[in-house]
């Protein structure tokens, strides 16, 4: 699987994960992100709560397009870019 446009965006984990809301993991980096990489792990976090950790490139099914986002978690990804983004300096 390639998921080098990984880096940010919304993967789908391959087997059930808790619940079906927490299937949506958010890519922040790690070499499993690259397909050319030899390392394996993606480190990001759950889109549901918040929870980072990381898992493995295999345990992913792919990346989710923004079109098929449900609302929540287009809500919360606002809200965790932002929180990302930090306080403007002026």
């Amino acid at each position: 699987m390639r998921i080098s446009a990984a880096h940010g965006c919304q993967i789908m984990f391959r087997t059930v994960y808790k619940s079906p809301d927490y299937q949506m993991f958010l890519a922040s980096g790690g070499f499993g992100c690259s397909p050319t990489a030899r390392g394996r792990r993606v480190y990001g976090q759950f889109i549901k709560d918040n929870e980072q950790t990381s898992f493995y490139r295999q345990d992913f099914l792919g990346v989710l397009k923004n079109e098929y986002l449900p609302d929540w978690a287009r809500e919360k990804l606002a809200e965790i870019q932002s929180e990302s983004a930090g306080p403007v300096m002026t």
